[in-house]
């Protein structure tokens, strides 16, 4: 979460001219927060989910491994438990991608177009 919310803080950074371009152009500040949060929730929906998937396949994997060593039935599924914790991981940072979105619209556009 730390890794996406910095990587969001120098993205803000590098598209600040774009972004400072679109208010310029006379985009409201929550038009360019809601552009640079609804990228947040796309980058961390997508990691979510691919995260949960990519868990259940290596588990499902190592399980069938120790299965046939040891002929114990080993199963890896996916329960409540495990979706509620992605969904509150995944709330928990869209809450925080917020920062980053709102400290994008206190600069000035001018200074930012300079740049």
């Amino acid at each position: 979460m730390v890794a996406v919310l910095a990587g969001l803080s120098l993205l803000v950074r590098v598209f600040a001219r774009g972004l400072a371009l679109l208010h310029a152009l006379g985009a409201p500040r929550r038009f360019v927060l809601a552009l640079i949060w609804s990228y947040a929730a796309a980058l961390v929906g997508l990691g979510a989910l691919l995260g949960l998937t990519l868990g259940w396949v290596v588990a499902t994997g190592l399980s069938r491994i120790v299965t046939v060593r040891t002929d114990v039935l080993v199963a890896a599924r996916i329960g409540w438990t495990e979706v509620q914790l992605v969904a509150g991981f995944a709330s928990l940072a869209l809450v925080l991608a917020l920062v980053p979105a709102l400290l994008a619209g206190r600069g000035s556009p001018l200074e930012d177009l300079r740049a």
